[in-house]
């Protein structure tokens, strides 16, 4: 809870930030490197920014710091809500494989996502 909390009042510093191009990058950098301490497994800052920033595009999610550190909370909550069954990077990684097909939004495929990965962890017991 501590780290969540840690993480929220980073984001409302990060978003007083500089505005341009560069500040943004280094926002963004920031701000994975936060999550690199609440997401489970070895994932580094640059892989998770890298990999959230994929999905981002893949939905057409116009992303800055503040939506990486409330997407990055969500994902921690849903690894939490599940015990750990699986971690934010397999949610990740099953939304970019999905592909944005249709013209999802980025939430809607989410809890896609979340459910799918139920329905595995399910079918293998």
């Amino acid at each position: 809870m501590k780290k969540l909390l840690l993480v929220a009042v980073a984001a409302m510093v990060i978003s007083c930030g500089s505005n341009n191009e560069a500040g943004n990058s280094d926002s963004v950098n920031d701000a994975a490197g936060m999550l690199e301490s609440v997401f489970e497994g070895p994932y580094s800052k640059w892989a998770i920014r890298d990999s959230l920033g994929k999905a981002f595009a893949i939905y057409k999610v116009d992303a800055n710091a503040e939506i990486y550190l409330k997407t990055g909370n969500k994902l921690v909550e849903l690894r939490k809500e599940n015990n750990g069954s699986f971690n934010e990077m397999d949610i990740i990684s099953k939304m970019i494989e999905s592909n944005g097909a249709g013209g999802i939004a980025f939430d809607e495929q989410l809890k896609m996502t979340v459910d799918e990965l139920r329905k595995e962890i399910a079918d293998r017991q």
